[in-house]
């Protein structure tokens, strides 16, 4: 019995490997062998494990109908004579609720999450808690239960929090988009996605750094062992420096030697001593051979930097031509101008990691170079306009890290726009902008003004409500800068940071 048992598991344990290899067909085949035993043994509690793993692989196979039918079988098997055992129960109805919401069948998902959720509740499971939530909230949403799908959205993200796992937060942020696009309330649907995007590029950031981190250590270890391969050399030739000179010494304490026997002796000291310099020049050329090799490896690094921003910059510009595209198919002009907005903050991102992957710098921005592509690209927003906008542009030769450039030209951008949209009309003939940056003693010097319309003599850029005074704002405290209103008609705003 005990053998036979074993075979059972052993059969199990194949299925599994092979599944996570991807062979399905053998992974079942094994899967299937274990569960012949199991049944000719009439022991039903150790069927469960294969029972699990084969609607696992029918389920990657979309085979949902069978799949659904072992997993219920597991759970029935699971509550008669292993009710105890609240885990595995748990993530089978997880999995059960995952094949009904695939089949869009969601009372049915439904009600097999919320007995997971109960118990992974009793078992003080809080990860999988904030997975389960995420999951019933999907569900109400496909029923278009608003209230119900916002209750499990907001217990996923107070989990998510209180775990402090960015990948769940993430994901919380992501269900409340969906939620709230659904529902057609499409400014909680963007802040809440702005949030995503932020936790989403968190978690990028943070495996960029690992990266990075691993080829500054592989490079360092490198270095540290060519390092300890000139240390062993030059202490391999003192050694047999000392050598020499003991032996020089000893044959001039013994005085009176034949000059034969001390030509022979110079003869071969120096025959030993071509086969060092020989010895040291072959050791020379497996020290530049090496320096190559990390000289190559720094290269690699460098090439490999700028194509993730070439990518990230490619990235951004198709997001940015899918916004376009669904301006044309947007009739309401608010919600058009919205997305032109949100395609021009793209734009302004796309052209720094361009600016990263042309420059020599990687980690630094030319400023000038920078800021005059911006203004390039928000020209093209005035060519419709009855008059053009003339940009006069004062930018100082000033490299700055990726961290202030991105709030920098993306408050320059929500100016050039906000002027373009509503500080010109009819009676300006010639509209102008001004931009002026440069260093001034510790500080960067960003002044900007335009000879429009101007604004309100009660003008408050923190009070107003404007969403690219606020990104402006908000920018503008991330680079812990401060804004002043130089004169407010015609308008014209200094940010020192």
């Amino acid at each position: 019995m005990k053998n036979s048992e074993g075979i059972i598991e052993a059969n199990a344990l194949l299925g599994h490997n092979y599944a996570l290899r991807k062979d399905y067909e053998k992974s079942l085949f094994y899967y299937n062998e274990s569960l012949k035993i199991a049944d000719k043994l009439g022991k039903k509690t150790i069927k469960v494990p294969s029972l699990i793993g084969k609607g696992n692989v029918l389920y990657y196979k979309d085979n949902l109908s069978e799949a659904s039918i072992l997993f219920e079988e597991a759970i029935a098997i699971t509550e008669k004579f292993n009710s105890g055992d609240h885990s595995t129960k748990a993530g089978l109805y997880n999995n059960t609720g995952n094949i009904y919401l695939t089949q869009a069948d969601y009372n049915k998902a439904i009600e097999n999450y919320k007995k997971g959720f109960q118990l992974y509740f009793e078992l003080n499971d809080k990860f999988n808690m904030s997975l389960l939530s995420f999951n019933i909230g999907d569900a109400y949403l496909g029923l278009n239960q608003y209230d119900s799908s916002l209750k499990f959205c907001n217990i996923n993200l107070f989990l998510a929090k209180e775990l402090n796992n960015i990948e769940e937060v993430k994901y919380a942020y992501k269900g409340l988009t969906n939620l709230y696009e659904q529902k057609g309330e499409y400014d909680s649907a963007y802040k809440y996605f702005q949030l995503y995007i932020k936790y989403r590029d968190s978690l990028i950031d943070k495996e960029y750094n690992i990266k990075v981190d691993e080829l500054v250590n592989q490079y360092q270890d490198e270095k540290q062992l060519k390092d300890l391969d000139v240390a062993n050399e030059k202490v391999r030739q003192a050694t047999i420096i000392q050598e020499q000179s003991q032996s020089i010494i000893r044959l001039l304490i013994f005085g009176a030697i034949v000059l034969f026997l001390i030509l022979t002796v110079f003869f071969l000291l120096y025959r030993r001593s071509q086969k060092a310099n020989l010895l040291i020049r072959e050791q020379s050329k497996l020290i530049s051979q090496k320096n190559q090799s990390i000289d190559k490896a720094l290269f690699q690094k460098d090439i490999l930097l700028k194509e993730v921003h070439h990518r990230v910059k490619n990235n951004l510009q198709i997001i940015a031509s899918l916004l376009n595209l669904q301006t044309m198919k947007i009739e309401n002009e608010v919600a058009k101008k919205a997305i032109e907005d949100s395609k021009s903050r793209v734009q302004a991102i796309a052209l720094m990691h361009k600016s990263l992957y042309q420059d020599e710098h990687l980690n630094k921005v030319d400023l000038k170079s920078y800021i005059n592509d911006l203004i390039t690209n928000q020209s093209a927003l005035s060519i419709s306009e009855k008059n053009a906008v003339n940009f006069i542009t004062d930018v100082e030769e000033l490299m700055v890290s990726i961290d202030d450039a991105v709030p920098l030209g993306l408050i320059v951008s929500e100016l050039i726009s906000n002027t373009i949209k509503h500080a010109f009309d009819d009676t300006i003939t010639n509209p102008e902008v001004n931009i002026l940056l440069g260093k001034t003693e510790s500080k960067i010097r960003l002044r900007y003004s335009d000879n429009g319309r101007g604004v309100q003599a009660d003008f408050d850029i923190y009070k107003i409500e404007s969403l690219g005074f606020e990104i402006i704002t908000a920018l503008t405290d991330q680079i812990q800068g401060e804004i002043s209103i130089i004169t407010h008609k015609p308008f014209s705003i200094e940010i020192r940071f």
